[in-house]
């Protein structure tokens, strides 16, 4: 090899073989193979959704604060009410939920009234509630919370809310022509 230049015969060599390098790493790099990619698991959560959303002269359910993946916080509410004294009804709740607990919320105590508040669960998977002002108060005009009836999520599924034996109250013993409405649940595991 004379006359040859062995240094460009070397560079030549690398641009070659290192062109064909970079071919075969972009032939084998991505795209084609390993089979199809599965979607990510479900974002665990629990999702209420309220039979009606705009209830009027009404004791309907809504999502309250705190509810979470595991836990749902349900309000009790009565949405553009007159001369509400008192609240009672059953309460029969979905299998995959667990009762756990119950807060009074400020409608009916509006103005410092004392109130009459009790859940009871019986049988399991049916809340007997009752809510009610005490003495000689009037009743009270408006939307508010009653109260907040808080559940476990047991098991993934879904399932419905209903009323039951609805009843409400003015301040005579009266009772009201107001209408209750429920929803259903869906906990996503």
């Amino acid at each position: 090899m004379r006359g040859v230049n062995r240094s460009a015969v070397a560079a030549a060599f690398r641009c070659i073989f290192g062109a064909v390098g970079l071919i075969a790493v972009a032939a084998c790099g991505g795209g084609g193979g390993g089979g199809p990619t599965n979607p990510p698991p479900p974002t665990p959560q629990i999702l209420f959704s309220p039979a009606s959303p705009n209830p009027t002269n009404a004791v309907s359910l809504a999502t309250g604060v705190g509810t979470d993946a595991s836990n749902l916080f349900l309000d009790v509410r009565a949405t553009s009410v007159t001369n509400l004294y008192g609240v009672s009804f059953d309460l029969r709740v979905p299998t995959l939920l667990r009762f756990t607990g119950r807060t009074q919320g400020t409608f009916l105590s509006a103005g410092g009234v004392q109130t009459s508040f009790q859940v009871t669960e019986s049988p399991a998977g049916n809340l007997v509630v009752g809510l009610t002002r005490l003495g000689g108060a009037d009743g009270v005009d408006g939307s508010g919370v009653l109260m907040t009836l808080q559940f476990s999520a047991s098991t993934a599924g879904t399932g419905a809310f209903e009323f039951a034996n609805g009843a409400v109250f003015g301040p005579a013993g009266q009772r009201l022509d107001t209408s209750f409405s429920a929803g259903s649940v869906q906990v996503v595991r």
